[in-house]
């Protein structure tokens, strides 16, 4: 299923999407299975605690300007997960995610009211068309890729 954490494959299809959505040869953004892992450690020192055991990270964006990804956000088969700078983490599992109230601003995303910021606005558009076709595949449609 779509929210098997452990599945590879999944990861993989999940990544495929990212790189057609946001594209490629990107400094902020990065896919599985090429994620840095100093960048994955970051995302995860906010995140990990709310992941699922095995739950894999599919794409990674760092916002940070030092290359850290503490800031920034990561896409799993379950959940968006995202952390601005000085606010606490958030996360909305797809299935929850109306795609509707996802769309890029001129400073990054809003999900659901809550804004996330990006210090490279211009990927906003890309990241929220892959945000709102993930939660429709979470819904069951079939989102050609």
């Amino acid at each position: 299923s779509f929210e098997d954490a452990g599945d590879p494959m999944q990861i993989d299809a999940l990544a495929r999407r990212g790189r057609a959505r946001m594209g490629m040869n990107l400094d902020e953004v990065h896919f599985h299975p090429s994620i840095p892992q100093h960048k994955l450690q970051g995302a995860l020192k906010n995140h990990g605690s709310r992941l699922l055991s095995g739950e894999g990270v599919a794409v990674l964006y760092d916002d940070t300007v030092m290359g850290g990804a503490t800031d920034g956000w990561i896409v799993t088969p379950w959940r968006l997960a995202w952390k601005n700078t000085f606010e606490e983490p958030e996360q909305l599992k797809w299935p929850r995610m109306d795609p509707g109230r996802v769309y890029a601003t001129d400073g990054g995303l809003v999900v659901h009211g809550s804004e996330i910021s990006m210090v490279k606005p211009e990927l906003a558009p890309g990241a929220a068309a892959l945000f709102r076709e993930l939660c429709r595949l979470a819904r069951g449609e079939d989102v050609p890729i």
